[in-house]
Formats: structure tokens, sequence, C-alpha cells
């Protein structure tokens, strides 16, 4: 149902600067004191310092109040009130969390103490780890925790981080198309302002040439109107110019004519 050498959890478990089995970060989810019934022979129950951690449950013997080495201080009442500050990763019992449920029973030490809960798994061949704890409320503190804690796998870990590094990877994706769309906007913009500037400088000189040719008609209609002659035009002083004969043409020909 769950192992009891737990050697396999050093490589998991070790840091730097400790011994093998020893963690100095002592961070856990979870941590206190419950009874914990016998699995095989007659039901009896034992006091042991029950430790969550990282999608593994973790028992080993009770946690005494005070500790000469200051290593572990647990509460009486189980809720997870516990210091731990040197911790060895070696339990007596070792159970992973991944695929189990938790459900309360009607079970425990004494006739008055029955807060207890059940944990089991398909492949424990209809047996539970069965924990009591000294209230109600502490009990139901650790079935929250362990039905949490049931998602806290190494695959789910790994799933988690490959699923971070993806949405990494796109974060930086989107960041180089923003800037590649914010450049050619940029220089798309520049392209439109030229393209702007060049279409006011048109609309002046065309505003000009309007004003200039109302004036001209004005001036036109006045001396009709008036009876006065009309002024040489730029257009039809250059088609008159055109009609005349050239002189030097007409006297090179004068002068080339052979005499009679």
């Amino acid at each position: 149902m769950f192992r009891r050498d737990s050697r396999a959890l050093d490589g998991l478990f070790e840091e730097d600067g400790g011994a093998a089995g020893e963690r100095h970060d002592p961070n856990v989810q979870m941590a206190g004191n419950l009874y914990k019934k016998a699995t095989s022979g007659r039901p009896s129950w034992k006091r042991r310092l029950v430790v969550i951690k990282d999608g593994f449950l973790m028992y080993y013997p009770a946690a005494r109040e005070t500790a000469s080495d200051g290593a572990v201080c647990a509460d009486a009442a189980g809720t997870g009130g516990v210091v731990l500050t040197r911790f060895d990763f070696h339990p007596k019992g070792l159970l992973p969390l991944d695929g189990t449920t938790v459900e309360r029973v009607d079970d425990g030490p004494t006739r008055h103490l029955r807060n207890s809960f059940a944990i089991s798994h398909a492949s424990f061949g209809g047996r539970a780890l069965v924990l009591c704890a000294e209230s109600p409320e502490a009990r139901d503190k650790w079935m929250h925790q362990i039905e949490a804690c049931r998602f806290i796998t190494f695959e789910n870990a790994v799933a988690g981080s490959q699923q971070i590094d993806k949405l990494k990877k796109q974060q930086g994706q989107a960041r180089v198309r923003a800037a590649n769309l914010e450049a050619d906007a940029s220089s798309r913009g520049d392209e439109l302002r030229v393209a702007l500037d060049e279409l006011e400088a048109l609309k002046a000189a065309a505003g000009k040439a309007l004003l200039h040719c109302r004036a001209l008609r004005q001036e036109l209609e006045s001396r009709l109107r008036d009876g006065e002659p009309l002024p040489d035009l730029p257009f039809e002083a250059d088609a008159e110019a055109r009609r005349r004969p050239d002189p030097g043409q007409g006297a090179g020909l004068t002068q080339g004519k052979a005499p009679a």
C-alpha cells in the first residue's frame, strides 16, 4: 500500500550542504501529530508525526512538544502547527497522494476520539490508511490539504513547467511581432506624412491657380460689359506668334533665288 523504505527519496529531497536524507529547507504543506491505525494485525492506534509535502504523505514517530535539538515542535492538536528546522526524509511510511481518495470514517483510538479519515487507492486492495485528529476541525483541515496535494505530482509539475515555458515562448514571439508591427507602422507613418505634405502643397498650388482664374474671369467680364478692348491673353499671344512668318527665314529664301 505504501513504502516503508524511503531511501529512494534521497534524490528528490537532498540538498547541497546536508547529509543524505536530511534537508535544511523544511517547508511542507502540513505537519502535525495524528493517530494512525495499524494496517495489519489487531486494530491498534499509534501516535505519529504526519507530514504532507510535494504530493507525498509521510509519517514518523510522534514529535514531542519540545525537542532538545530544536528539530521539531508539534502542537498537540495536530492541526499543522509544527515547526520543522531540520528534517529527515527517511520516514517510517510513505504514501504518494496521486490518485488517492479521502473520506471521513467513524473510527478512532477511543470511544470519544473518533475524528478519523481514510486515504485509499484502487491499488490498495480494499485497504486504507486511517488517521485520526484531535478535533473535527483538525480532521477537516487535513482532508482539505490532502485533496489539494493529490494534484501535486511529478508528472503534473513537469507538465506545468512545460506549459509555463511554452507560454513564455509565445509571449516572446508576441513581443517580437508587436515590435515589428510598431516599426512597420512607424515607417508607414513617415511615408504617409510625406504624402500628406505633398498633397497639401498641391492643394495650395491649385487654390492659387483657381484664384487667379477667377480674377481673370472677372476682369474679362468687366471689359466686355464696358466695351473695352480685351487684353492679350498669354495663350492667344503664343498662337499669334506661331502664325506670323519668320522674317529671317523669308529673307534667306529671297537672297538664295537665282536671277531671271
